[in-house]
């Protein structure tokens, strides 16, 4: 395994500059064309110290998580979903994805002010999982595709630590350059892998929201973060977001 893994980081484990600026289409879905491989975005007052604090007084709750694609260093914790244990899929533990019940864990408990920042400012009214993930020094998650379909689609993914020896690594495409406390879409159809070499833990959220009444409000978060601008009294709909990305 760690043959692959060296291999696979020899081959990209480097910073490859995307060029130009690459829009989405009215279904936060790539065009074919552009094969936008990740999408940053700023989540205004993400209050990242005092979730930090939060997710890091939890670390000894931790469970090993994926073995089979990564070591007994890469763990998670549920905030939110079938069970604080239970972060993996539903089909993992013989649970139809319909009959999956999503609901907020003892974890949540512990962690106000992240369950209040998911409740009240994230514009989302329903989640799956919410996970706290962490890779410890020497964890490593090996390199692989979560699904065949192409696009953004996908949870929401915001790093909370970013250890200067720990990359996400996407075939073809190098390093993501994360930052603590941003928003992420990433295309997990491409094959990638994540691996800590540092000395530090790497924490991270992974949090699966479906969009009702607050999905403008997430494609104003979308079309204000480097793609082109609203202003403010704008009226927030597709069109006017395509129409400042010039398409």
């Amino acid at each position: 395994m760690i043959d692959q893994l060296g291999n696979f980081y020899k081959s990209w484990d480097r910073n490859i500059e995307l060029e130009g600026e690459i829009p989405i289409n009215d279904q936060l879905k790539l065009e074919s064309k552009y094969n936008l491989p990740w999408y940053q975005f700023n989540l205004p007052d993400f209050p990242l110290a005092e979730i930090l604090s939060e997710v890091k007084a939890t670390k000894d709750l931790f469970v090993p998580h994926r073995d089979s694609e990564g070591n007994h260093l890469w763990k998670g914790i549920c905030l939110h979903g079938l069970g604080k244990e239970k972060t993996m899929c539903p089909e993992d533990y013989g649970i139809l994805e319909k009959d999956a019940h999503y609901s907020w864990t003892e974890i949540a408990d512990l962690c106000p002010i992240t369950k209040r920042y998911f409740s009240e400012s994230y514009p989302s009214e329903a989640y799956h999982r919410i996970r706290f993930m962490l890779i410890e020094p020497g964890g490593y998650i090996l390199p692989h595709r979560d699904r065949e379909r192409k696009g953004l689609r996908g949870p929401l993914s915001i790093p909370l630590t970013v250890p200067d020896e720990c990359h996400f690594v996407v075939e073809n495409f190098g390093r993501i350059p994360l930052e603590s406390g941003k928003g992420y879409l990433i295309d997990l159809s491409n094959r990638h892998s994540v691996w800590n070499r540092s000395n530090e833990d790497r924490y991270h959220i992974i949090a699966e929201a479906h969009y009702k009444k607050g999905y403008n409000d997430f494609l104003k978060l979308i079309a204000q973060s480097g793609m082109g601008r609203l202003d403010e009294d704008e009226k927030i709909t597709y069109s006017a977001i395509l129409k400042k990305l010039g398409l």
